[in-house]
C-alpha cells in the first residue's frame, strides 16, 4: 500500500494473460505455479527448492468454468487480521469498484487450519454478495500440499511475483472499512449510532514465540515475547478502567467485533496485529501504542540457523494517520514498569 491519500487505478486490461495455462499455488500461499501443461506443472513442481515444499501430488479438477472471455484475477484470502483487512478485502474491493466486470477467483487457506477464519469469510461473502461481485472460490485442502488444478485463460494472478498492492492507498482503506462497517452494522442489527466511550486494552497473554535453533553466541532477543509479564501491564490497564481481552476469544464473529471497535474511544495494545483494530473506530479516537520490537524469522538456504530480524513496527502509526487518530507511542524494552512509569508521570498521565 502506498502511504498516501490520492487515487491510484489498476490497469488490468494490459495486465492480463490471454493464454491457457494450469495454475495452482501451495498451501504456505507465497506465489501461483503456472504451466501450459499439467505434465510441465507437475515437473516444475519437482525441482528442489529451498522452503521444502513436500509432496507434488496435484488433483486436477476437469472443468471449463475457467475459460472465459471475462477477466479473471487471482487473488490469496489472507488468514490474518491484518492481511485480511488491509490487503486481501481491500485489494478485492478496488478491483471491483474500477472494473465491475472482471470475475475473482478467491483462494481460501484452509490447509493452516488458522482459528476463526470462517468468521472471516462469513463476513467477506456477505459484503461481495451485498456488492454485487462477480467471483468463485477455491480452497487449500488439509493434508494436501497443493490447491486444486485449473486451466484459466484471461487471468491476472496477484502474487509476490505480480504484486499491484503498491497501487493502493489510504482512500482504498477506508472505502473497505467503511464497508465492512456498513455490514457488520446491519447483521447485527445495530440501528442506532453510539458515541465512542469504551477504553480497551488488547491482551496478548504471557506466551513468547519461538523462533527455532539461533547460534549460541547470537546476543539479542531470541523469541518474539513482546512484553516480559505482560499480564502485569494488562493488570495495570484494567486498574485504570479499561476492558482487557483478546478480541478473537471474547466475540462470536468479526461483524460483532467490529461494532464493538466503532465503539472504543481508546484503544491500547503491545505493537501486534490486534492495533489493525483501530481501522474500524472512528475517526479523532486515541491509540495508544506499547511499542516493541518485532522478532522475525530470517533462513538463510545453506544455513540450519536462524537469524533473527528485529525492527520496529510502523504499520499502525500510518493507519492511524489514516483514520485521523492521536496515535500515541510508548518505547518499552519489554520492560512493564517503564511503560506504566511513562503513562502515570508527565504529560500522558490524562491518557488513562
Amino acid at each position: 500500500m502506498e502511504e498516501s491519500t490520492r487515487k491510484l487505478r489498476i490497469d488490468l486490461e494490459n495486465t492480463y494473460e490471454p493464454e491457457e495455462c494450469y495454475i495452482t499455488t501451495h498451501q504456505i500461499f507465497e506465489e501461483f505455479s503456472l504451466a501450459p501443461s499439467l505434465k510441465d506443472l507437475s515437473l516444475s513442481l519437482h525441482n528442489p527448492d529451498p522452503v521444502n515444499m513436500g509432496s507434488t501430488e496435484l488433483d486436477f479438477v476437469d472443468t471449463n468454468e475457467m475459460i472465459s472471455d471475462e477477466i479473471k484475477v487471482l487473488i490469496y484470502v489472507q488468514d490474518t487480521i491484518y492481511h485480511f483487512f488491509i490487503d486481501s478485502l481491500t485489494m478485492i474491493l478496488k478491483i471491483h469498484k474500477e472494473h465491475s466486470n472482471i470475475k475473482f477467483v478467491l483462494y481460501l487457506q484452509r490447509a493452516r487450519g488458522t482459528k476463526g477464519i470462517d468468521n472471516f469469510y462469513e463476513l467477506l461473502f456477505l459484503i461481495l454478495d451485498g456488492q454485487g461481485v462477480n467471483y468463485t472460490t477455491v480452497s487449500t485442502v488439509p493434508g494436501k500440499d497443493y490447491a486444486p488444478v485449473y486451466k484459466f485463460n484471461n487471468y491476472v494472478r496477484i502474487d509476490r511475483q505480480v504484486n499491484i498492492h503498491h497501487l493502493m492507498s489510504f482512500l482504498d482503506v477506508e472505502y473497505m472499512a467503511d464497508i465492512a462497517i456498513k455490514y457488520s452494522r446491519k447483521y447485527m442489527n445495530a440501528t442506532e449510532s453510539v458515541e465512542p466511550f469504551r477504553k480497551l486494552y488488547i491482551s496478548r497473554g504471557n506466551a513468547p514465540s519461538d523462533l527455532g535453533p539461533i547460534e549460541e553466541d547470537y546476543p539479542d532477543y531470541r523469541d518474539d515475547l513482546r512484553m516480559n509479564d505482560a499480564l502485569k501491564l494488562e493488570e495495570f490497564f484494567v486498574s485504570q478502567g479499561y476492558e482487557a481481552f483478546s478480541p478473537e476469544k471474547k466475540f462470536g464473529s468479526i461483524m460483532e467485533q467490529i461494532v464493538y471497535m466503532s465503539e472504543v474511544k481508546t484503544l491500547a495494545s503491545i505493537t501486534s496485529s490486534g492495533l489493525a483494530n483501530m481501522i474500524f473506530m472512528r475517526p479523532n479516537q486515541t491509540i495508544i501504542e506499547v511499542q516493541a520490537e518485532l522478532v522475525q524469522v530470517m533462513r538463510f538456504e545453506k544455513d540450519s540457523y536462524v537469524y533473527p530480524k528485529q525492527q520496529i513496527h510502523n504499520y499502525y502509526s500510518t493507519l492511524s494517520f489514516m483514520r485521523q487518530h492521536t496515535h500515541i507511542s510508548i518505547p518499552s524494552r519489554r520492560d512493564p514498569d517503564k511503560v506504566i512509569k511513562t503513562l502515570t508521570s508527565g504529560q500522558l498521565s490524562y491518557l488513562i
